[in-house]
């Protein structure tokens, strides 16, 4: 983080605070006692000395880029998402693909889309045949 005023730093945490996201400012000492030991540990190399750090119980990346976007000091070096420790670039990837309902339902209407194709497919033979046989039908009752 670089060099952040104490109200700049109160706007971004009612920014994240809005969001359902924490944002906290942690030192080295205490991030170590929390991680240390665990496979987390990585994550050290980037405390040299007391920098913020946010979390969120829900992984909400495009609004995490939006509001550190807002301010310049938050420089965002990295994330752990899903239990997997992330670059920069790797979490603006992961912004760019739509949440699990947008997935979920775009995929329903993939599949309902081929079932109905499937379905006029199975009974374009049947009602040529149900056509044809009534045109049949009707010629044969014209030459009676």
């Amino acid at each position: 983080m670089n060099p952040m005023s104490s109200d700049d730093q109160y706007k971004a945490y009612v920014m994240f605070f809005k969001e359902k996201m924490h944002f906290k400012n942690y030192g080295k000492k205490t991030l170590e006692l929390a991680v240390k030991g665990t496979k987390f540990e990585t994550v050290l190399d980037f405390y040299v000395s007391r920098n913020m750090t946010v979390f969120s119980p829900e992984p909400e990346i495009k609004k995490l880029l939006k509001i550190t976007k807002r301010f310049p000091q938050l420089v965002l070096l990295a994330a752990i998402y899903e239990d997997k420790f992330i670059s920069k670039d790797e979490l603006m990837e992961l912004s760019l693909i739509p949440n699990l309902q947008a997935a979920q339902a775009s995929f329903v209407q993939t599949l309902n889309s081929a079932a109905s194709t499937l379905a006029s497919q199975l009974n374009s033979h049947q009602n040529n045949l149900v056509t044809q046989l009534q045109e049949r039908i009707k010629q044969l009752e014209e030459e009676k």
